[in-house]
């Protein structure tokens, strides 16, 4: 009987060393097998964002941008201004964590924690400056006109709101990008810092805190 059994034993473990390398195969080529169900929409990420910001009171091509209103993207993004080279597109959230403590019957006292957002902000690292961004530096209330001085820093709290669209793209190695998401986020746009003037070269960071909006809208696509 002992016999009988490390016989079996060993046959199996010998069938399944021959299956495993082709069920790790079949599971690196994204091949379902018997013993692996994967997870929807699994898949490598490395991901590049191209963004565009359309401001509160401006028109693009025949659209007036407000809060209910906003530039249609859904085509191309040709009437939106483009935020140029995004070399990093983080989002960071913001949350109020409370822990609550409620007796158990059994005994003793369970902790739960509540984390509520209260903030979710997009940071997109540039690779160059803009209009938005020297408004910002300087608090200007309105756009910058060239030739024209103002009275800087005369805004308490520098600001834009406006629409910002993300597209944001899966980047092979080789080959052309799909699109991952479509953002379009209503959003109050701030500078957490002004670019250092220095020889060394400037990467600022814009961050779009975004506003609740029924008109806010993901789309993944088919």
């Amino acid at each position: 009987m002992i016999l009988q059994t490390i016989t079996c034993a060993a046959i199996i473990c010998g069938l399944f060393a021959l299956l495993l390398p082709a069920l790790s195969a079949a599971r690196g080529n994204g091949v379902k097998s018997a013993f692996n169900v994967d997870a929807a929409m699994l898949e490598q990420y490395l991901v590049g964002a191209f963004a565009y910001f359309a401001e509160d009171g401006e028109t693009y091509g025949v659209t007036t941008v407000s809060k209910t209103s906003k530039v249609d993207v859904s085509a191309n993004y040709d009437d939106v201004p483009s935020l140029g080279c995004v070399e990093n597109a983080a989002s960071p959230r913001e949350t109020r964590n409370t822990e609550i403590f409620c007796p158990k019957a059994t005994g003793g006292y369970e902790r739960t924690t509540e984390a509520p957002q209260i903030g979710i902000y997009f940071d997109l690292t540039l690779t160059k400056a803009n209009e938005w961004i020297h408004r910002l530096a300087f608090g200007k209330s309105s756009a910058i006109v060239q030739g024209t001085g103002f009275q800087p820093f005369a805004m308490a709290d520098p600001k834009v709101n406006g629409w910002l669209h993300l597209n944001c793209v899966n980047m092979p190695a080789s080959g052309t990008g799909a699109t991952l998401v479509k953002l379009d986020l209503w959003c109050e746009m701030r500078l957490p810092d002004a670019p250092a003037n220095s020889p060394d070269r400037q990467k600022p960071v814009l961050r779009f805190q975004v506003l609740d909006n029924s008109l806010n809208d993901a789309n993944f696509p088919a």
